[in-house]
């Protein structure tokens, strides 16, 4: 009979010592799951699972035995166990953690010690944070030298944090990590005493000191580090107006009576104008490159064909969920078949009798850019595909294709409209976002592209010297044509007027 002292006391230690691990693993860190993996679905468990229903029961039985007499039943198991488990405690009391919590969106999160020196030797290491989500740092931090830890979030300002061993230190984005911001704007007696003759500059502002050397009076942020040039609320608030999406839309006749030949030209060789309803529109052939000619058609028919197109789609959702790539032989072209003819069609014979429309029409130009913590993020009141201009077209497409097409052929919306996807636009031509405007309340810019000065009053003219805008942003909104002559004219019109 084994000793039932020794036995139970070990036996518990073991217990203890196993569920301590895993709680501070569970509490400290983000690799519980991993850990947990690999003991269960990792395959620890698993096998052993596995050989206990290979072993026959008498082989078990004494493997059973010998754990039974020579490790839970021998005398100073216990004691080793103690041992074990204090010296584990006393690593735990020299690592702490620091978690950041994210309680709306998320960013990228990077600490490094908070020295000069370890912050030039340290490489940036960036986690992302997932919106809702956390991110847990574990930091060596000994009883006789606490380490000062600085956490560093992408678009706000860092922050310096001591980790105490055995201790949990949350900080929730973003409210942990704002501090109030000063700006140092000089006058302009000083900035011209200066211009000749720089100074060094000290500022200091609730426990943040800036040296500036070599300073000519310009503009500075006080208590900003150097990735932050702006306040958050500032950044927030920030709005971009009148994108537009310049009412790109695509259709496809599969099928047409004569040959168009799509691969073959310029882009676009001819164009159709209307006016529905009071919208411009405009409708061009789009040519298709004789090295995609193999794949669009292939596509195109797949797409075409319900079954076809539910099984990719299938495929690519399964591929999607499990991250594996997709086996797509069968949706692509495949070699030449002896017994099809139509197996040896060049590129150009491919596409022959693929018309693609692009189209083009008069939205609303109402998309509105912000940056919620520095990232760029576009956005309609109402969903940008309900605008009646996107049904007019695909109306004024469809007739089209009912001309063109021989019996056999039909009209296919671009697939992510209807078909691959539901109701999504490519916009091929952007437009907008810091538009011209009257006045710093109508836009960003004036009619030469210069920039608003935003600090002034609503309804001010006055713009930021030597910062010009030169792209398709200033457009204020739908040319319901290719834009390209515009948005050249513009730039060279804000061009002449910035280099007179």
């Amino acid at each position: 009979m084994p000793q039932s002292g020794p036995y139970k006391l070990n036996l518990f230690l073991i217990g203890v010592l196993g569920v301590a691990l895993c709680w501070w693993i569970y509490h400290f860190t983000d690799w519980f799951e991993a850990f947990a993996n690999l003991l269960a679905l990792g395959g620890i468990f698993s096998w052993l699972a596995f050989v206990a229903k290979v072993l026959p029961d008498e082989r078990l039985k004494e493997m059973q035995a010998w754990v039974d007499s020579s490790v839970l039943t021998r005398p100073k198991l216990w004691l080793a166990v103690l041992i074990v488990g204090a010296v584990l405690f006393v690593g735990a009391l020299c690592v702490g953690t620091i978690e950041v919590q994210a309680l709306r969106a998320g960013g990228p999160v990077r600490i490094h010690k908070a020295t000069a020196a370890a912050a030039e030797r340290d490489e940036p290491c960036w986690e992302l944070l997932s919106a809702n989500g956390h991110a847990r740092f574990v930091i060596w931090s000994p009883l006789w030298k606490r380490t000062e830890i600085l956490v560093k979030v992408s678009g706000l300002p860092d922050r310096t944090e001591t980790a105490p061993g055995f201790t949990r230190v949350e900080m929730q984005l973003p409210d942990s990590f704002r501090r109030p911001v000063l700006m140092l704007r000089p006058t302009a007696a000083l900035t011209q005493q200066l211009e000749g003759q720089p100074k060094v500059l000290v500022a200091r502002y609730r426990g943040d000191r800036r040296e500036v050397r070599d300073y000519h009076g310009q503009s500075l942020w006080i208590n900003c580090d150097t990735d932050v040039d702006t306040p958050p609320e500032t950044i927030a608030g920030w709005r971009g107006k009148k994108f537009s999406t310049n009412g790109d839309f695509g259709g496809f006749v599969l099928g047409t009576k004569a040959p168009v030949y799509s691969s073959r030209g310029p882009i676009n060789t001819c164009h159709v104008r209307a006016k529905l309803d009071g919208l411009h529109v405009t409708v061009e052939d789009c040519a298709i490159p004789a090295m995609f000619a193999a794949i669009t058609s292939t596509a195109l028919e797949v797409l075409n064909n319900f079954a076809q197109r539910e099984a990719f789609r299938a495929k690519m959702v399964f591929s999607w969920s499990f991250k594996a790539m997709p086996d797509l032989r069968d949706f692509f072209p495949h070699p030449p078949d002896t017994y099809d003819p139509t197996s040896y069609e060049t590129e150009a014979e491919m596409v022959s009798n693929i018309f693609f429309f692009n189209a083009m029409g008069q939205d609303d130009a109402s998309g509105e850019f912000s940056l919620p913590f520095d990232r760029l993020d576009l956005d309609w009141a109402n969903p940008i595909a309900n605008r009646p201009v996107f049904a007019k077209i695909e109306t004024l497409l469809k007739t089209l294709a009912e001309e063109m097409r021989s019996p056999e052929g039909r009209y296919m919306a671009f697939p992510l409209w209807d078909g691959f996807a539901n109701r999504k636009l490519i916009v091929v031509h952007p437009l907008g976002g810091c538009p011209i405007g009257a006045t710093n309340a109508d836009g960003a810019v004036d009619e030469f592209g210069r920039v608003y000065d935003g600090g002034k009053p609503a309804g001010s003219k006055d713009v930021l010297p030597h910062l010009h805008i030169v792209d398709a942003s200033v457009i204020p909104g739908a040319l319901a044509v290719n834009p390209t002559l515009t948005i050249s004219a513009q730039a060279l019109r804000t061009i002449g007027a910035a280099l007179p």
